[in-house]
């Protein structure tokens, strides 16, 4: 058990603890009784301490104050303030009909005679579970506060070790840009264009990672053109009838921008999962664009052998896509994919 998680648990039997305490140091049944002493009657004053009745009590309001903090709250306030704020008075007019029925419970067992409804009694039970309502909610924005915090802090954390990976990868495409711009020029010179278009388009993509990428958003436009390069390149290492791949555009990328980087991890799990040598594969992905929303999706056979690992060592991968749209596109965003049957599916829906 995590230190945090031991001083949070004591405190909360320190809380319950220190409630008992005084309820039943505070308050005390008192009663007129008539006894015979010698023959003669004489009227006593009869007190009870109240803490069984505080203890029989106890589990009720226990009941109340952790079901506003992980159900109502947790549940049902965060569907609908409006049915928290009635599940609230429902809770609250129960709770006090059954601590009537508790104290009704403990006068016939001391043989009192207590009235069932009794306005003090009423008001001080309303008092204490307004004070459980009122406390149990601030401990709940308490937790949630503190929670924002450190998922903050945690998104800080994972930005700075993001940043700082980019940094160290940089040298590396760094000196690959500037060796494919040599290689680029002596193809040129040997007036060899399959080559230099091949290292062009490296060079492009290269380009479109280092400098192009390093925005909030960028323009759909040119998301595809770096798609399509990718695609280009990545068929140069299979023969003509080994691999197909069909990339359908609905709808114009020109006045849509979108995060950079967030395609890729399709087309490269695709490659990665979907094509094996003497094999025919067939690569299909559908870009559609329309009013408010964008949509990739895409399908290609599995040769992974198994579902949970979609991911390539050396691409973002699908679970970290996740994570990016949760980041960027928080309930804005929809992810599928599955594989059954030897085939990849995947749909990723952006609402704009």
């Amino acid at each position: 058990m995590k230190p945090t998680t031991l001083i949070e648990l004591l405190f909360h039997v320190l809380f319950w603890t220190l409630i008992v305490f005084v309820m039943s140091n505070t308050f005390n049944f008192s009663y007129r009784v008539i006894e015979e002493q010698d023959g003669v009657p004489i009227e006593r004053l009869k007190i009870i301490s109240i803490l069984p009745l505080v203890l029989m009590r106890l589990p009720m309001q226990i009941l109340f104050f952790y079901g506003n903090i992980y159900f109502l709250l947790r549940v049902i306030y965060k569907k609908s303030p409006l049915w928290y704020g009635l599940s609230v008075v429902i809770a609250f007019l129960f709770c006090l009909y059954a601590e009537l029925w508790i104290r009704a419970l403990f006068s016939s067992v001391y043989g009192m005679n207590i009235q069932f409804y009794d306005r003090v009694v009423l008001g001080l039970t309303f008092f204490f579970y307004s004070l459980f309502f009122g406390i149990s909610f601030s401990y709940f924005l308490l937790r949630e506060w503190k929670n924002s915090e450190r998922r903050i802090i945690e998104i800080q954390n994972q930005q700075l070790s993001t940043e700082l990976d980019f940094l160290r990868s940089q040298v590396s495409p760094h000196f690959l840009f500037n060796t494919l711009n040599s290689l680029f020029a002596i193809a040129q010179e040997s007036k060899n264009e399959p080559v230099a278009d091949g290292i062009s388009k490296i060079s492009n993509l290269l380009r479109y990672v280092l400098y192009d990428s390093n925005v909030k958003e960028i323009s759909l436009s040119k998301e595809v053109s770096y798609l399509k390069s990718y695609i280009e390149l990545a068929q140069l290492r299979y023969r003509q009838d080994e691999v197909e791949t069909d990339l359908a555009i609905t709808g114009s990328v020109d006045k849509v921008a979108i995060a950079p980087m967030l395609l890729i991890p399709f087309v490269e799990n695709a490659f990665k999962h979907g094509v094996r040598i003497e094999k025919r594969s067939l690569l299909k992905f559908h870009l559609e664009v329309g009013e408010g929303s964008i949509q990739f999706s895409g399908e290609n056979p599995d040769y992974s052998g198994t579902d949970e690992v979609h991911q390539s060592k050396n691409g973002i991968g699908l679970n970290n896509v996740k994570k990016r749209l949760l980041l960027l596109y928080p309930d804005k965003s929809h992810l599928e994919y599955k594989s059954e049957g030897g085939t990849f599916k995947f749909q990723l829906r952006i609402e704009k």
